[in-house]
């Protein structure tokens, strides 16, 4: 800010001069000297309240029409190509679900809903993977939160709908529409409080309205508010971020009022996703002193205050062992089945560093952030032990998920929801720091934006891999945009399911030599029948290795590895295929190894029919050594 200060003011002396010369010539009569500081008071008092008023809400204003036009123009055919039914989509459909079958088909079981999914993805085939079996009942495996704060905008959306003469099934144009619009406005919601919160901080609203420029452009929560605006991540930006503010409020205050909003939003929090609820291992943070904590809670578990606080977060709770009564007849079940927590082998390194998903490698900003912890030591050890505490349990739960990479996304998306505590620490550094130091400190900050932004267009387009990155493929695609990168990246990785049993294979295959030529569209492998499958239902892991020599160059970078089950369930069929080839190689002199691994789906039918084979449709010549496949089941329950 101060940098901003000397350039305004140089500008302004600069101006004064020639303006002085001017006037001198024109009248004489004229109090310049008067006049031209009357001019220069009201400038530097009508720049200073907007500085100290206005700008963060300048930015905020900046970042809406900024998403805004990005929501649009991506639904467009000069964007991604999605169209408008991509609103609704991906794990976003789960969240969303509850709302057309409740509101509008009264249907807990989402027979209803699903069959309006499927006519307008248009494929009559497609069952809704957040569909899981409890007993004889089917439920929705995803938490209500999301459906929650969605629900306004789902009302809008149906009478809209009703008035226009459009579609009430809710997944037409309007309600996906009004979906998107949803997160863009819990978004600003959230980045509102994260503003109130920083105020706590730092009296510089400059730093403020740049860190709400960088949280929002230089993390992924941009990708998760533009491109799929269903996730839950948003939702719980804003969510953490009212019961951070309001908790702080009710600190400084002592205000029941605040106090009961601080419980209410932190309901919403744990009804969108119960595990992040470790939210409150903040709070002594926000107190700010061991005494402050310790008169904090007392003052908490005052029975007054403790009614205060619990009365408007409990009927939040009871909303979701309700919706589980009304779509099992049980009000106590764990939905995800089969899933879990690994306490005691978390993945932290790869959380943090690693390039299939790490935090520091595909959002640096946090890493940036965190060097407030380095900088409180000396001047407020008490903050800096409990910034640091929070961040390692935090890291420790997210790892500790036995998906650790949550699957197909972009960046580590877990850790979006706790961004207003990266922000924190940001203003904290940025607003202490010597003018040079921190004029590095936010040049280091705008390039990490600036890396984002690349980063959030090459996932957009295909360029990053979806789930299956490495340091040879980041290398591979750094900094790249160009249609040549589009699905360039090959190669499939997947970690087993929970509870996979890994001490020896259910099947295994083993063959020699396969060579592919133009006569040969086709390779060998394994054909297995479900029925010789040793536990049914189950979710399978694939594992295979071969080595791989193009007998012309680039022979691998079109020739596919492919998994095919046809009826897994006597309706779906699975087919994955990726490129032999983790990268693009011309190499035609050395034999290169090649592993694979995938989960299957869940497999329910008996004659369901496995096939793993190589996929030549290019006609290229490579030949394949030592081509292994084993198939693990999973453990028995």
């Amino acid at each position: 800010m101060k940098t901003v200060s000397y350039c305004f003011n140089i500008f302004l002396v600069f101006n004064g001069f020639w303006f002085k010369k001017w006037s001198a010539k024109v009248s004489k009569r004229i109090d310049f000297p008067n006049l031209k500081n009357s001019i220069f008071e009201g400038l530097n008092f009508r720049t200073s309240c907007m500085t100290r008023k206005t700008l963060p809400n300048v930015a905020l204003f900046l970042i809406f029409l900024a998403l805004t036009a990005l929501f649009v123009i991506d639904r467009s055919p000069a964007g991604s190509g999605r169209g408008w039914t991509s609103v609704i989509d991906s794990d976003g459909r789960g969240y969303y679900a509850y709302l057309p079958a409740l509101i509008l088909y009264g249907d807990p079981g989402f027979d209803s809903s699903s069959a309006a999914e499927r006519r307008v993805i248009g494929n009559p085939d497609y069952v809704p993977e957040y569909l899981v079996q409890a007993g004889s009942h089917t439920m929705n495996k995803y938490f209500a939160g999301v459906a929650l704060l969605q629900s306004p905008f789902f009302c809008l959306a149906t009478g809209i709908a009703l008035v226009t003469g459009s579609p009430v099934d809710g997944y037409s144009f309007v309600f996906q529409l009004m979906a998107g619009l949803a997160a863009l406005f819990y978004l600003l919601a959230g980045l509102f409080f994260l503003k109130k919160i920083l105020e706590y901080y730092t009296s510089n609203q400059a730093i403020i309205a740049f860190t709400l420029i960088a949280f929002t452009f230089g993390t992924n929560l941009l990708f998760y508010t533009v491109h799929q605006p269903l996730m839950s991540h948003v939702y719980s930006f804003f969510a953490i971020n009212g019961f951070l503010f309001f908790t702080l409020r009710w600190m400084q205050s002592s205000v029941r009022r605040n106090l009961a909003l601080s419980g209410l939003f932190l309901g919403i929090v744990i009804l969108v996703r119960p595990v992040n609820g470790i939210i409150v291992a903040l709070v002594p943070f926000l107190a700010g002193s061991a005494g402050q904590t310790r008169a904090c809670l007392k003052e908490l578990f005052r029975l007054s205050s403790l009614k205060a606080f619990l009365l408007p977060m409990l009927p939040v709770l009871l909303i979701q062992p309700l919706l589980w009564f009304l779509q099992t007849g049980s009000a106590g079940i764990w939905p995800y089945q089969h899933e879990g927590f690994r306490f005691l082998h978390p993945e932290i390194v790869s959380v943090l560093f690693g390039f299939r998903k790490g935090l520091f490698i595909y959002t640096p900003l946090t890493l940036l952030s965190l060097s407030a912890i380095l900088f409180l030591w000396r001047k407020d050890k008490f903050r800096s032990f409990t910034a640091l505490l929070f961040f390692l349990i935090l890291t420790w739960m997210i790892a500790s998920w036995w998906n650790w990479y949550y699957g197909d996304g972009f960046g580590m998306r877990p850790m979006i929801e706790f961004y207003g505590f990266f922000a924190i620490l940001f203003v904290v550094t940025a607003g202490r720091l010597k003018p040079a130091r921190n004029a590095i400190f936010l040049v280091a900050a705008l390039l990490c934006v600036l890396l984002n932004m690349i980063q959030t267009w090459q996932y957009s387009r295909h360029i990053l891999h979806p789930f299956n990155m490495d340091r040879e493929k980041y290398g591979y695609v750094f900094l790249k945009t160009g249609d040549a990168y589009r699905n360039s990246l090959g190669g499939s990785q997947d970690i087993p399911w929970y509870g996979t049993d890994l001490s020896h294979p259910c099947f295994s295959y083993a063959e020699r030599q396969s060579l592919l030529d133009s006569a040969t569209e086709f390779g060998s492998g394994p054909v297995l029948q479900a029925s010789l499958l040793p536990r049914l239902p189950g979710r399978y892991f694939i594992s295979g290795r071969f080595y791989a020599k193009d007998l012309e160059p680039g022979a691998g970078n079109k020739i596919m590895m492919v998994v095919s089950i046809f009826k897994t369930d006597s309706i779906r069929d699975f087919w994955y295929g990726f490129p032999v080839n983790d990268i693009p190689v011309q190499d035609t002199t050395r034999y290169r190894t090649v592993r694979f691994a995938l989960n299957t789906p869940v497999i329910t039918n008996r004659d369901a029919l496995f096939k793993i084979y190589l996929w030549n449709p290019a006609g290229k010549k490579m030949k394949a050594v030592d081509f292994k496949v084993d198939i693990f089941a999973p453990s028995a329950e």
